[in-house]
C-alpha cells in the first residue's frame, strides 16, 4: 500500500486549518483491491489547488488530474474540495481524496509539559470522576491504562497468558499509584518516542 503523504506542519504562528480527508484507492489492476483510508492535515494554504499540492508533496510520483470544491466559506460545513490523482509505484492506480474542513479545538503539543497541560484542561472540565477528585495523574493514568487495555486486544492468549504469569510472580505496579514523573516517563516511552511522524499534537496520539 502507498505509503500515506504527511504535509509538514505549519509553525504554531500561522492561522493553520484542519481537514480530515478519505482516500479512496482503485488500482488499476481488477485483481488488485480497492482501499479506503481516514486521515488529517493542518495546513495554511489559501485555495484547494494549494492545499492537494501541500497533500501531494511527497508522492513523486502522482499526478493530479482535476480538482474541484472551495475552502472560501466561514461556514465549515462548505468548505470541502476533492481531487483525483494517478500513480505508478507500487502499482498503477487512480485515487480521489475526498476532504472537509473541521473546527480544531485546543491543542496541546506531543511533550511531556504538552500532556500535562492536556491533563489540566481535562481536570477543569471534569474536576470529579464518580463522585472523587480528579487530578493530573489520573488523567494521565487513564491514557496509559487505555493504551494498555487496547493491546491486550490484539495479543494472542498464550502472550497473555505469560503476561499475567509475570504479573502473579513478580507484581505489577498499577498506573493510579504512580506519581506524576513515573507516568510522564512512561508516556514519553509509549506515546512521545513511539510517536507516528504525523503527530505533533497530544490529541493526535490520542485519537
Amino acid at each position: 500500500m502507498l505509503e500515506e503523504a504527511v504535509p509538514s506542519q505549519p509553525s504554531r504562528s500561522c492561522p493553520w486549518r484542519r481537514f480530515n480527508y478519505t482516500r479512496y484507492a482503485s488500482p488499476n489492476d481488477a485483481k488488485l483491491q480497492r482501499t479506503e483510508q481516514y486521515g488529517k492535515i493542518r495546513t495554511d494554504a489559501a485555495t484547494p489547488h494549494a492545499i492537494a499540492r501541500e497533500y501531494l508533496a511527497d508522492l513523486h510520483d502522482a499526478v493530479l488530474l482535476n480538482i474541484q470544491g472551495r475552502i472560501d466559506s466561514k461556514d465549515l460545513s462548505q468548505n470541502k474540495l476533492q481531487f483525483v490523482f494517478t500513480y505508478d509505484v507500487p502499482y498503477p492506480s487512480s485515487v480521489l481524496v475526498e476532504m472537509q474542513e473541521v473546527e480544531e479545538g485546543l491543542t496541546h503539543p506531543l511533550t511531556q509539559e504538552g500532556f500535562v497541560a492536556w491533563a489540566e484542561d481535562r481536570v477543569v472540565a471534569e474536576p470529579t470522576i464518580e463522585g472523587k477528585p480528579n487530578s493530573v495523574e489520573l488523567e494521565l493514568a487513564g491514557v496509559l491504562h487505555e493504551r494498555l487495555v487496547e493491546g491486550m486486544y490484539k495479543e494472542k492468549a498464550r502472550d497473555l497468558q505469560a503476561w499475567l504469569g509475570d504479573i502473579l510472580w513478580s507484581g505489577h505496579r498499577g498506573y493510579s499509584e504512580m506519581s506524576r514523573e513515573e507516568l510522564l516517563a512512561q508516556l514519553q516511552i509509549e506515546y512521545i518516542d513511539d510517536a507516528e511522524e504525523a503527530f505533533d499534537t497530544v490529541e493526535d496520539a490520542l485519537e
